[in-house]
């Protein structure tokens, strides 16, 4: 059987090396612009937006339990809030409520603050 002319002298050696431009390009393309990503990439996407979640759930019941831990939260310094709702919230579902996710849950918990000062003003 005779091999096809595409495949004969210089040819393969070609194929070979289009075949790799292709795939480098297809890749740079893909992950440049396409929207791809590693296994790593996504799941820190994943993590930050579970952590976003935790954060909210946190904050709104710390603003359950009532004016007077708001109080305590409020004459606290800023840098030991987080250490006032670790006080009285050790979980949100079934995270637990390490510095990071408290640091986020503050955060939360000054922005709605923030948020009804601004509402109530008009």
């Amino acid at each position: 059987m005779e091999r096809p002319l595409f495949l004969t002298g210089d040819s393969p050696s070609r194929l070979i090396q289009g075949a790799i431009a292709g795939a480098a390009a297809a890749m740079l393309i893909g992950f440049t612009w396409g929207g791809w990503m590693t296994t790593g990439g996504a799941q820190k996407k994943a993590n930050a937006a579970v952590d976003v979640v935790v954060a909210t759930v946190c904050a709104d019941e710390f603003m359950a339990l009532g004016p007077e831990i708001q109080a305590e939260y409020k004459g606290a310094e800023k840098y030991r809030q987080d250490d006032v709702i670790r006080a009285h919230i050790q979980k949100v579902g079934t995270s637990t409520l390490d510095y990071s996710l408290a640091r986020a849950c503050a955060d939360m918990i000054n922005g709605k603050v923030l948020a009804a000062a601004n509402a109530s003003r008009g």
